[in-house]
């Protein structure tokens, strides 16, 4: 096999390289207030890589112990670190390869909850790891994916078009949407009356 040394780049830098930056970028302000959430949007190839995805599914893996590394070191700043592994979504980036019927029900048949998830399915797992009720998870990876990551065997050939992460764009578009009944969100509206 062969591998574009530059999509690897691309990855590491969009997944892995980010997300550092972002996280060392925040950590000072989150020490200082003794209060922090730090939610990673991972991708559920952590644990089940597509062949055919080596660059992306590395960098998730990747940001995924980034987030073990460094939920150890901030625990006691008050700030949980967490990762949320999405499966399979129906969103604008994945429209085109499941607009065709066949492949559609492929990618249902390799999950075992036979559909494909939506934005607010990773939206309540959002808005635990942010609020005050999940004040005592850190290190943790949520996989939100239908039991797409459970161990057994299944083949599903996906193609590259088909996208198995969901956007953080996707995860906040639908918290702060009406459907959800939050109007936005701030930080002093996850940190609870306690202040921690």
């Amino acid at each position: 096999h062969s591998f574009d040394m530059d999509e690897a780049r691309r990855e590491m830098q969009v997944n892995f390289f980010a997300a550092l930056r972002l996280f060392q970028r925040a950590y000072p302000f989150m020490k200082a207030r003794r209060w922090g959430r730090i939610i990673a949007v991972g991708s559920v190839q952590e644990r089940r890589p597509h062949v055919e995805m080596v660059a992306y599914a590395a960098s998730k893996g990747a940001q995924e112990n980034i987030v073990r590394n460094i939920a150890r070191q901030v625990a006691c700043d008050g700030i949980t670190v967490n990762n949320i592994s999405p499966g399979a979504f129906a969103t604008d980036r994945n429209r085109e390869a499941l607009s065709n019927p066949v492949y559609a029900e492929k990618v249902k048949a390799a999950i075992p909850m036979h559909f494909a998830g939506a934005p607010e399915d990773a939206a309540g797992a959002a808005l635990l790891l942010a609020s005050e009720a999940g004040r005592y998870i850190t290190g943790a990876t949520l996989l939100v994916d239908g039991g797409l990551g459970l161990p057994g065997s299944y083949h599903l050939d996906l193609s590259q078009n088909f996208n198995y992460n969901i956007t953080r764009h996707d995860i906040l578009s639908h918290i702060c949407s009406p459907a959800c009944g939050i109007r936005s969100v701030r930080l002093r509206d996850l940190r609870g009356r306690s202040g921690r």
